[in-house]
């Protein structure tokens, strides 16, 4: 592009053709996105790293499946109760200054395990405090990301650059889950907590640029008790929220997979190959929500959905009693060949994650419908509250009853309650909602994947101001 300044008053003014790139002018944040989407692709690889390490160790130390589920507990928390300051923060600071300043706080905070490491001090508390540390750190900073996603996007393509971003972060996901595994049975975990401290530095560094610059306006803030107003006079709300919640229960199966890692092995690469495995599903729900749009209606497939589901965690629970079982001789003469059981039980998790994924976009794309009809932003940013709240409440659920009784005995209840979604779906509104969707243009917009055992729950999420 080309603009053209006059010098003087004269009769021939002189005129300097000064040459200005082209994107400089209409795109002024094409270097930070580009910067931003790899920022992204590196924090996932090292949190998935860090997550790997903190769930063996927890479990491995504490031997128990619901105190393993306290550290998504100590992330979701303050999520849920932090909303107004995160709020009063974002708007005296502005989204890239809360963005940056909390992910440098972030890794700072993240050497405290790898102190801990060195010194041979790495406990279950220890690693359970810092989670709740940094949770409250997310927390506080959870508006900044939607700000600076929504400023640095390219005008008009903010679903293109949600989805790099969502590429980015489940390519980083599926590496980091398998590198951690991998360099943990290498050389310990020390290392892993130093790169998981170090991406977060990274990941503010990206977006470092634009700081000085005028920060994306803080939206109004939305009040949680407008949210529970409205889902109180909507059957259809209702309905949506039940059943969301009943998919993020649900997704709390993957508590148990420390424990079954455990019974089939010591190796920390067997809990990578299963929490892989959980996460490997939801990459293909894009393309599956594309192929099954305007082609099958939207309530068939969610029980269908349920029923692979239900299916899926029946044969993981089998393949842990087998574990269970057959790895003590004195119990049972059968051979264990823990190869074979791990084949199956990633086998059976594939379909489990790409399940719940997609149950979870469809219903969440039901909200957005039903919640055109004035219900507000307060709906939506209510529904946005629901992964914090449940996915605790189903790991803890599922970590208690596998304490009591038995992992296989826990995972055979997820499977019961899974297909009696499927019994009561024809019975409620949930049907004649998922019609509207059928009908709709657009297919559903895929989300992030459930959080794996270990994982965090901690995203940039709409804020409620009670």
């Amino acid at each position: 592009m080309a603009s053209c300044i006059t010098l003087g008053q004269t009769r021939s003014p002189i005129k300097v053709r000064i040459h200005v790139p082209e994107e400089q002018t209409t795109d002024p944040y094409a270097d930070i996105r580009h910067r931003h989407v790899w920022g992204t692709f590196f924090f996932a690889i090292g949190s998935s790293m860090v997550s790997i390490v903190t769930a063996y160790i927890v479990y491995q130390q504490s031997g128990s499946v619901a105190v393993s589920g306290l550290i998504v507990v100590c992330s979701s928390l303050p999520a849920i109760l932090l909303p107004a300051p995160a709020t009063a923060i974002a708007r005296r600071w502005g989204g890239p200054k809360d963005y940056i300043f909390s992910r440098i706080a972030i890794g700072i905070v993240g050497f405290f395990p790898v102190a801990l490491s060195i010194s041979g001090n790495l406990t279950t508390a220890s690693l359970l405090m810092w989670f709740l540390a940094t949770g409250v750190l997310y927390a506080l900073s959870s508006p900044a990301t939607g700000l600076v996603r929504a400023m640095i996007a390219a005008p008009g393509q903010v679903p293109e650059f949600n989805g790099a971003l969502a590429k980015a972060s489940a390519s980083g996901t599926i590496i980091g889950l398998l590198a951690g595994g991998a360099i943990f049975a290498a050389i310990g975990s020390t290392w892993v907590f130093v790169i998981g401290a170090l991406v977060s530095i990274v990941e503010a560094l990206s977006v470092f640029g634009l700081l000085g610059r005028a920060p994306h306006a803080v939206g109004p803030r939305e009040r949680f008790r407008e949210a529970i107003a409205i889902r109180r006079g909507n059957r259809s709300v209702r309905v949506i929220c039940m059943f969301s919640a009943w998919c993020f229960v649900i997704g709390g199966y993957s508590v148990t997979l420390p424990a079954i890692a455990s019974l089939i092995g010591t190796n920390p690469l067997i809990l990578s190959v299963l929490q892989t495995a959980a996460v490997v599903g939801g990459l293909i729900v894009g393309w599956a929500i594309h192929s099954a749009h305007g082609s099958i209606p939207w309530g068939r497939v969610h029980r269908l959905l349920y029923m692979v589901v239900a299916a899926g965690i029946g044969v993981l629970a089998w393949a842990a009693n087998h574990a269970a079982t057959t790895a003590d001789d004195s119990v049972s003469g059968e051979q264990f060949n823990p190869y074979l059981l791990l084949l199956i039980a990633s086998v059976a998790i594939i379909p489990v994650g790409f399940a719940l994924t997609m149950d979870g976009t469809i219903l969440g794309s039901l909200m957005q419908v039903v919640s055109q009809k004035g219900s507000g932003s307060a709906l939506l940013s209510g529904y946005a509250m629901i992964p914090a709240l449940f996915v605790p409440i189903g790991q803890e659920l599922i970590g208690f009853a596998s304490d009591t009784w038995s992992v296989s005995a826990a995972l055979a209840g997820v499977a019961a309650i899974a297909m009696l979604g499927v019994l009561i779906g024809p019975h409620v509104q949930l049907q004649e909602d998922l019609s509207r969707l059928s009908e709709a243009e657009e297919p559903p917009a895929a989300p992030p994947a459930l959080p794996h055992a270990g994982g965090s729950t901690n995203e940039g999420r709409p804020q409620l101001v009670d």
